[in-house]
């Protein structure tokens, strides 16, 4: 008893023992909150990275508009992928709008998000500093397994096979 009394006055909650796993509840809105310390070297760090990765890459098949999508969904992908009315509104029109140009130029917004998701994976894997949660991070996953579900979908493989395993990346035109 005097542990849990210890516990709960760290935590500033109540301790509940016997549970099958130890872990933490937060209200939802705590999700919201602003970090207390950020890690701005970090982030400005892996923000140039994406930014050496987006010059590197190969020019898309797409025109001009859907350059401008995929730099829009760059831009925004470490805070999650951005909602298509976003990057409408960021382009100056409508959704509907956005979604029709992108049809003229054979393209859809879906598939400009996930080429884009793919490519960078494969080059952030590439970076062995990158640890995989990290990596779901800068391409706007809500978690590591959410990540890895859609890599396996693209290659067949996991992102962990695929990074110890360099012949299980596929070439980009393969993907």
């Amino acid at each position: 008893a005097p542990y849990l009394a210890r516990m709960a006055g760290r935590f500033g909650a109540e301790v509940r023992p016997g549970r099958d796993a130890p872990g933490i509840l937060y209200a939802p809105d705590v999700a919201a909150l602003p970090l207390a310390d950020p890690d701005s070297a970090l982030l400005a760090h892996l923000t140039a990275y994406a930014h050496h990765l987006m010059a590197s890459r190969p020019d898309r098949q797409a025109g001009e508009l859907g350059r401008k999508v995929e730099a829009e969904i760059a831009a925004r992908l470490v805070h999650g992928a951005p909602a298509q009315q976003d990057v409408a509104r960021s382009l100056g029109m409508s959704p509907r709008t956005l979604t029709r140009r992108l049809a003229e130029q054979g393209d859809s917004y879906r598939a400009i998000l996930t080429a884009l998701r793919r490519d960078l994976a494969r080059d952030y894997l590439r970076d062995p500093t990158l640890g995989l949660a990290q990596v779901a991070h800068l391409l706007g996953y809500a978690d590591q397994t959410s990540f890895t579900t859609a890599y396996k979908a693209w290659t067949g493989t996991t992102p962990g096979a695929a990074r110890g395993d360099h012949r299980a990346w596929p070439d980009r035109q393969d993907l």
